[in-house]
């Protein structure tokens, strides 16, 4: 979501936009390279695990943001962004989270359907060995 909806007005060719994009831009061609180049895919277990620690992180951001007050709002649990988002769609903070834990889910469903679908084909036979 950085990507498509920046808290702030970024114009190119700004440092700040660069170094911007570039940041969040990287960690999608690395977790590409870990899946397809080094074969580190994601299994049903570890999507599992990657819910649990997320929900439980998620959990333990809210109180930090609580314990530290305002102006902190760390992954925005405690008010939206400034700037129009998504989150414009959901409840008020922190009514949001279990839109936003429903949200996640469906990224991480999305993201592992690819290789469940491989891994189908290839219980049928279908996906030839490398």
């Amino acid at each position: 979501m950085a990507l498509l909806q920046p808290d702030t007005p970024l114009d190119f060719p700004d440092l700040v936009f660069i170094i911007f994009y570039l940041s969040h831009g990287t960690m999608w061609l690395a977790i590409g390279h870990a899946s397809i180049a080094l074969k580190n895919r994601p299994t049903l277990d570890s999507v599992k695990r990657v819910i649990l620690v997320s929900v439980m992180t998620i959990g333990l951001v809210y109180v930090i943001n609580l314990l530290i007050g305002p102006p902190a709002n760390y992954w925005y649990l405690g008010a939206r962004p400034d700037s129009a988002s998504i989150m414009d769609l959901m409840p008020e903070p922190p009514r949001h989270i279990p839109v936003v834990v429903a949200l996640g889910l469906f990224m991480f469903s999305l993201i592992y359907l690819p290789f469940w679908i491989y891994d189908q084909a290839k219980s049928k036979g279908a996906v030839l060995e490398e």
